[in-house]
C-alpha cells in the first residue's frame, strides 16, 4: 500500500476530531459507513462479485489508522472555544517580548508558551501572541509562571474573525525563569536587534522585516492591501515560498561553487558524496538559522520539514516524492497540535504546496524540444496558475476578494523577491548578526523600494482584484474534498493521456473556473432588504442593504474596522450614502478610514460636523421632513428641525439625526442615535409618525433615554441596543431594561448577541443574530443541535 494513503488516513482522523465536536452523529455515521462498506466489499470479493483484488486487511488498516487519528485528536484537542476563555483565571507560562509605553500601569507583548494549571488542556491558547496588563514592572526576555485573567477582545460580527485579540490581566506571579543564557534569548535578542537596525536604516523596513524576521507589526494596512490585491500576500508571511526559494538559491549556489573548485578538491569531496549531496548538506545550516530568525511560525516549520525531506531524498538518491513529504510534514504538525487545522496560514500554505506539486507532477515531453527560456517561463506560469487556483476559493471565503492579476504577477515578482532580494537581505542579516556590519545596504534599499512601488502601481490598476461576497461553507468543503481526492489519485497513478482528450492536468482548472463563476454569482442571488446593527463596542454602526444592491451606512463606530470587515464580507466596494447622525467619535470616528477604502457617493449629516480639508465627497444636510426614497426603501428624517435648540449639557446628543426606515412591505425601524429626554419630548407631537415595528434604543441604553411616553408613542415590538461589553458607563441602564420589559418588547443587545440583522418578512421584521449563526459545540450529542449546524453549512449572513 502506498505511504500517502497511510498518512491520509491518520490526517483525516485528526481532521474528523475537530469536526466531531460539532457533528458527532455525522462523524460516527461516516465511520460506521466505511466499516460496513469494507465488509461488504470483502463479502462480494469472496463470492466473486467484485473485481477489487486489494486485501481486506488494507481497508481495515486504513480504517484503524483513521479511528486512531480521531481518538488522538480528541485526546489532544481543547474542547473549549477560544471565546469561551474570556474572564477565566488560568495559570500560564508567558514569555515577555517587548514593553509598550503607556501613561499608567505596564503593558507588555509576548507569547503564551504553555498552560500549567488545571486548565492545561486549553491548548488553543498555546503559542498565541497576547498582551499582558500588569500593575508591577516586569522584565523582558523572562519566562513568567503567572496567574492571569484572560479576555478575548474582538467584535462579534460576520467577517470579523481576524479582529480577535487576547489580552491578559496579571493576578499573581508564581515564578520566574531566567533564560539569559538560553538559545531562545539569543534568538530573541538578535531578531529584535536586526529589526531595530532595519527600522533605523531602511525606508522600506516594515517590508524587509516581514520577510526576514517575520515581524509584521510595522506593516501599514495600505501595504497589506496592495500585496493582497496583487495576490502577493504570501510574500509578507514567511512560508514555503521563502524557504523553497532560499533553499533553491543556496543549493545551486553551493553546487556552482563546488563545480569551480580545482579538480583534485572535487575528487576528494565526491569520494563518498555527489556535488548535489554536498550542496544539500551545506544548505541545512542556512535553513536552520533562517527558521530561528523568522520566529518559527507554523508555515515556517512546515516548510522547513518539507525542504529537509526533499534534501534527505537527494542524500539517499530518492526524488519526486513531493506528496509523501507534504503529508508527512502535515502529520508531524498535527500530531504536535491537532487544533492547527483551524489556522488559516496552515490551510493556505498546504493548499499552495498541494497544487504546486500537482502542477509539476508530470512534465510535458514536448517541452524538451522548446527553447529553455520558454520552458522555464511556461513552468513558472503553470506553477503560479495552479497555486492561484488552489488558494483562491479559500482566500475568497476568508478575505472576500479574488486577485485577477496574481498568476501573471507571481511569475515575475515572486522569483525576483525570493531569488534576489531575500537571499541578499538574509546574507547581509547573517553577516550583521555575527559582525555588526550590514553589507549591500544601498542595493537592498533600492530593490525593496522598487518592489513596493511596482506592487502599489499594479494594485491600483482597474480590476486588479474583484470583491466576492459571502458564500456557504458547504461549497468550499465540497470543492476541496473533490479536488484533494482527484489530486491524490492522479498523483499516485500517472496515466498517459490519449490524444483527443482533455489533459488530466487541465481538468482541474476547468472545474475551478466553473465553480469560481458560481462564487461570483451566488452573492447576487442572496440579496434582499435588510438592516444590520454591527457590534462596534460602545458605539453605533448600522448598514442598510436594499433588494437591488444599494448600500446605506449610518455611523461608522470608533474605528470603522468592523464596518470595513462587514462590507468586505458582503462583497461591497461602494457606499451609496454614508449618514453621520452626529459628531461624537463613537459614531463618526471611522469616517476617514471608510472614505479611504470605499467609494462613498455622498455624506449626509445634521449640518454640525466639520470635515478635513480636501474632502471631495459631496455633503448633504438633513432636517426634519426630508424624505429619501431608494429601491423601494424610504428614509424619513424625524429630528432635528431648523431652529431646534437644546438646553442640555449634552446638546450634541440632542441634535442627533433621528431617522425612520420603511421597508418595501411596510415594516419600519426608528433609529434614534444618541438623543435623550429633551429631543424625545420634542418629537412626541409627531404622534403616529413615530410608530414603528422596531427601535434602536438611543445613547446605548442611557437612563436618560427611552422614556415611558416615547416608548408608548413608538410602540415597537423589537428593541436593539448597541452597547459595548463591560462598558464603564453601566449601559444599558437597569431602568431602561425594566421599561422595555414592561412594554413586552423583545430586547437584542450587541454586547451579548453580536451583530443583529432585521430582515423584512410578511408581517414585520425577522431577527437574526451573530451568536445564533455560529456553529454550536454538540457535546451532549443532540440531533437538534447537529441539524442546526448542518443548516449553517449552507447559510450565509
Amino acid at each position: 500500500m502506498e505511504a500517502p494513503y497511510l498518512f491520509i488516513a491518520i490526517i483525516s482522523g485528526i481532521l474528523l476530531s475537530q469536526v466531531f465536536y460539532y457533528f458527532p452523529l455525522l462523524t460516527l455515521l461516516l465511520i460506521t459507513g466505511l466499516l460496513v462498506f469494507s465488509v461488504l466489499r470483502r463479502l462480494l470479493h469472496i463470492r466473486g462479485l467484485s473485481k477489487d483484488h486489494r486485501p481486506f486487511t488494507q481497508h481495515l488498516l486504513l480504517l484503524i489508522l483513521l479511528i486512531s487519528g480521531l481518538l488522538y485528536g480528541l485526546y489532544r484537542s481543547d474542547r473549549t472555544q477560544i471565546n469561551e476563555v474570556t474572564g477565566k483565571a488560568i495559570l500560564i507560562k508567558y514569555l515577555i517580548k517587548e514593553r509598550i509605553p503607556v501613561e499608567s500601569g505596564h503593558l507588555y507583548t509576548g507569547k503564551i508558551r504553555d498552560i500549567t494549571g488545571p486548565d492545561k488542556k486549553l491548548i488553543s491558547l498555546r503559542g498565541k501572541d497576547a498582551s499582558l496588563i500588569s500593575r508591577v514592572e516586569l522584565q523582558e526576555d523572562k519566562l513568567y509562571n503567572i496567574l492571569v485573567r484572560a479576555y478575548i477582545r474582538g467584535a462579534k460580527n460576520p467577517g470579523s474573525f481576524k479582529d480577535s485579540k487576547i489580552t491578559l490581566r496579571l493576578l499573581e506571579i508564581k515564578g520566574v525563569e531566567d533564560i539569559k543564557d538560553s538559545p531562545q534569548r539569543w534568538i530573541n535578542r538578535e531578531r529584535k536587534g536586526l529589526t531595530e537596525y532595519m527600522r533605523e536604516h531602511f525606508h522600506s523596513s516594515p517590508f524587509l522585516a516581514s520577510i526576514v524576521t517575520g515581524d509584521r507589526t510595522a506593516l501599514s494596512e495600505d501595504i497589506k492591501d496592495s500585496f493582497s490585491k496583487t495576490g502577493l500576500a504570501h510574500i509578507l508571511s514567511i512560508s514555503g515560498t521563502h524557504f523553497g526559494l532560499l533553499s533553491t538559491f543556496v543549493f545551486f549556489l553551493i553546487r556552482s561553487i563546488i563545480s569551480l573548485l580545482p579538480a583534485f578538491i572535487i575528487r576528494r569531496l565526491t569520494i563518498y558524496l555527489t556535488p548535489s549531496q554536498v550542496a544539500a548538506i551545506s544548505s541545512l545550516p542556512f535553513l536552520i538559522l533562517y527558521l530561528f530568525i523568522s520566529g518559527g511560525s507554523i508555515p515556517s516549520i512546515r516548510s522547513f520539514i518539507m525542504i529537509n525531506l526533499f534534501l534527505l531524498g537527494l542524500l539517499i538518491g530518492r526524488k519526486g516524492y513531493w506528496l509523501n513529504s507534504l503529508l508527512f510534514a502535515a502529520l508531524l504538525i498535527l500530531l504536535w497540535n491537532p487544533s492547527t487545522t483551524k489556522d488559516i496560514s496552515f490551510q493556505l500554505s498546504f493548499l499552495a504546496v498541494v497544487f504546486l506539486g500537482y502542477s509539476l507532477r508530470d512534465e510535458d515531453k514536448t517541452e524538451k524540444k522548446t527553447i529553455k527560456p520558454l520552458v522555464y517561463l511556461k513552468r513558472a506560469f503553470r506553477m503560479s496558475l495552479f497555486v492561484w487556483l488552489g488558494t483562491t476559493p479559500l482566500v475568497a471565503y476568508y478575505f472576500h476578494y479574488i486577485s485577477l492579476i496574481s498568476p501573471f504577477v507571481n511569475v515575475i515578482l515572486t522569483p525576483a523577491v525570493g531569488l534576489i532580494l531575500l537571499p541578499l537581505t538574509l546574507f547581509s542579516s547573517f553577516v550583521y548578526i555575527f559582525t555588526g556590519y550590514f553589507p549591500f545596504e544601498s542595493v537592498i534599499s533600492f530593490l525593496a523600494r522598487s518592489t513596493l512601488r511596482t506592487i502599489e502601481y499594479l494594485s491600483s490598476l482597474p480590476f486588479s482584484a474583484i470583491s466576492i461576497g459571502d458564500f456557504p461553507m458547504a461549497i468550499l468543503i465540497i470543492l476541496y474534498a473533490i479536488s484533494m481526492a482527484y489530486i491524490v489519485k492522479s498523483s499516485l497513478s500517472l496515466k498517459s493521456n490519449q490524444s483527443g482528450h482533455l489533459s488530466t492536468e487541465w481538468k482541474l482548472p476547468v472545474i475551478y473556473g466553473l465553480i469560481s463563476m458560481l462564487l461570483i454569482i451566488f452573492p447576487g442571488l442572496n440579496r434582499g432588504f435588510s438592516i444590520t446593527f454591527l457590534d462596534v463596542g460602545q458605539g453605533d454602526c448600522t448598514v442598510i442593504e436594499t433588494t437591488r444592491g444599494m448600500t446605506f451606512v449610518i455611523d461608522t463606530g470608533r474605528s470603522g474596522r468592523e464596518l470595513e470587515s462587514y462590507l468586505r464580507l458582503k462583497g461591497k466596494d461602494r457606499i451609496d450614502a454614508l449618514i453621520l447622525t452626529h459628531a461624537d467619535n463613537d459614531h463618526s470616528g471611522g469616517l476617514l478610514r471608510i472614505l479611504k477604502r470605499f467609494r462613498v457617493n455622498e455624506i449626509w449629516d445634521n449640518g454640525l460636523l466639520l470635515y478635513p480639508k480636501g474632502l471631495r465627497t459631496p455633503v448633504r444636510r438633513l432636517t426634519r421632513g426630508d424624505v429619501v426614497e431608494a429601491d423601494g426603501v424610504e428614509m424619513i428624517v424625524m429630528h432635528p428641525y431648523e431652529g431646534f435648540y437644546s438646553n442640555s449639557e449634552r446638546g450634541g446628543n440632542e441634535l442627533s439625526l433621528v431617522l425612520e426606515i420603511r421597508g418595501e412591505k411596510g415594516s419600519s425601524l426608528l433609529l434614534t442615535a444618541d438623543i435623550e429626554a429633551e429631543a424625545e419630548e420634542d418629537a412626541l407631537h409627531l404622534s403616529r409618525w413615530l410608530r414603528s415595528n422596531a427601535i434602536k434604543i438611543s445613547h446605548h441604553g442611557s437612563r436618560y433615554s427611552s422614556s415611558e411616553a416615547f416608548l408608548n408613542a413608538v410602540s415597537p415590538g423589537i428593541a436593539i441596543i448597541s452597547v459595548g461589553k463591560d462598558n464603564p458607563f453601566g449601559h444599558p441602564h437597569e431602568e431602561v431594561i425594566e421599561r422595555l420589559k414592561r412594554h413586552k418588547i423583545r430586547i437584542y443587545r450587541t454586547d451579548r448577541d453580536g451583530a443583529i440583522k432585521l430582515v423584512e418578512g410578511k408581517s414585520g421584521f425577522i431577527v437574526k443574530t451573530y451568536i445564533d449563526s455560529v456553529f454550536e459545540k454538540n457535546i451532549d450529542i443532540k440531533i437538534e443541535t447537529e441539524l442546526r449546524n448542518l443548516k449553517r453549512l449552507f447559510e450565509v449572513w
